[in-house]
């Protein structure tokens, strides 16, 4: 039985040109594993009038549950009949630090810029691994892994009859083993205590641009165009794989 209650507080501060929030969580985690965790988190701002210019930076604390999908499956000792070579750790919670900073500035009411910087620092970093070669997958956690990057958003509210935006971020994800939980067979379970190499996450996401223009024509009646740019997420390839087969094979038929 997946038992996991939690409670938490949170209030905020107005003093002058300043705004402080701040929150304390607690888990208990009853599964697999039972683990408890306290994730305390603040945020604070500071709003500059002569500038126009919004400041803010916060800290969370995060405690992140393993996926439940076949949780238990990984945990049977009848796995053991598959292969003669079984590791079996247990899968537990992950946690996490975020960090983010940044700046809102407004220029004369008609543009807006938004910029953001983050870090996330994760330890027992959660992923999924499939069984042998079929689809049955189940959770598994690395050592570590961080997660750093920025934002930035030029906003056109309303200008005229136009609104619209663009915007860019770029957000690197680097993992780290050694495998700190999950089920393993074979050839796999042998290296998966000494692999200690760094390797890209799914959460990788080098470059994504997106850009929208709005055109009020008449009150009930407005003209939209929007464009997206994304460099493509990681995946493993084996040694052989011909990449200009698989390129090919993800554009559609005419």
């Amino acid at each position: 039985m997946d038992v996991e209650p939690s409670a938490y507080l949170q209030d905020q501060i107005h003093l002058g040109d300043w705004n402080i929030s701040a929150g304390l969580r607690f888990d208990h985690y009853g599964f697999a594993v039972h683990e408890s965790a306290w994730s305390p988190r603040l945020a604070v701002s500071r709003y500059i009038s002569r500038w126009n210019l919004l400041l803010h930076a916060s800290y969370d604390r995060v405690f992140q549950t393993p996926a439940v999908e076949n949780l238990l499956l990984a945990s049977s000792p009848q796995l053991n009949s598959l292969d003669p070579v079984v590791l079996r750790l247990p899968v537990r919670p992950a946690r996490g630090n975020y960090y983010e900073g940044g700046a809102t500035k407004s220029i004369y009411g008609k543009l807006r810029i938004d910029a953001n910087i983050f870090r996330r620092d994760f330890h027992n970093f959660p992923d999924d691994d499939t069984l042998l070669d079929t689809g049955i997958s189940f959770p598994i956690a690395f050592s570590r892994a961080h997660i750093f990057g920025e934002e930035v958003r030029v906003e056109v509210p309303q200008w005229g009859r136009f609104s619209g935006f663009l915007s860019y971020a770029n957000q690197v994800a680097v993992g780290n083993g050694p495998i700190n939980g999950g089920l393993f067979l074979g050839s796999d379970a042998a290296g998966a205590l000494s692999d200690t190499s760094q390797f890209t996450v799914s959460q990788d996401q080098r470059n994504t641009l997106r850009a929208r223009v709005r055109f009020q024509a008449e009150r009930r009646v407005w003209f939209a165009l929007s464009s997206e740019y994304g460099s493509g997420l990681p995946a493993e390839l084996a040694d052989d794989t011909d990449v200009n087969s698989c390129w090919l094979s993800m554009v559609p038929p005419f």
